[in-house]
């Protein structure tokens, strides 16, 4: 009977051996697990460091790169307009006025005197003339603007 039971004790003894030295040989291959870990951890905050690095200068070079296109498209839109501006002074032949006499000629023909009293017709093409102008303006043969100029015929132009 007492060797039944150092016979069941060297058995119990044997077996957590064996559990032993079977956690041993998976707790070193769990630490070169961590090992290996540990160093692709290292090597994926690096990439993601360069990735935010990258990333920042790509949105710096793209938010230019708008910047330049906006002020392409700004200067574009002026030169249109500047044109559409000019075909139209030059289709209502829309010359400055050459002084010499002392008085300035205005388009429809109103003398633009110096001290003038009344209310000086603008041209039709002009936005800050309210319609009522623009309509008196355009319609009108020869209304006198004040009691101290001379006024002449309107001619329009149908060009």
């Amino acid at each position: 009977a007492n060797k039944d039971k150092i016979t069941k004790v060297q058995r119990d003894v044997d077996e957590t051996t064996g559990i032993m030295a079977t956690n041993l040989q998976r707790m070193t291959e769990n630490l070169a697990n961590l090992d290996a870990l540990e160093i692709e951890a290292g090597r994926m905050a690096e990439e993601s460091n360069m990735f935010k690095k990258s990333s920042r200068e790509l949105k710096r070079v793209y938010c230019w790169q708008n910047c330049k296109l906006r002020a392409i498209m700004i200067i574009l839109c002026l030169v249109v307009l500047g044109v559409i501006v000019l075909s139209i002074c030059m289709s209502n032949d829309c010359s400055l006025p050459s002084g010499g006499d002392g008085e300035d000629k205005g388009e429809e023909g109103v003398s633009i005197a110096s001290g003038s009293q009344g209310p000086v017709p603008l041209p039709p093409w002009t936005t800050t003339a309210s319609p009522m102008a623009i309509a008196t303006t355009m319609t009108a043969t020869s209304t006198p603007v004040a009691s101290n100029t001379t006024t002449f015929p309107t001619t329009t132009n149908t060009s």
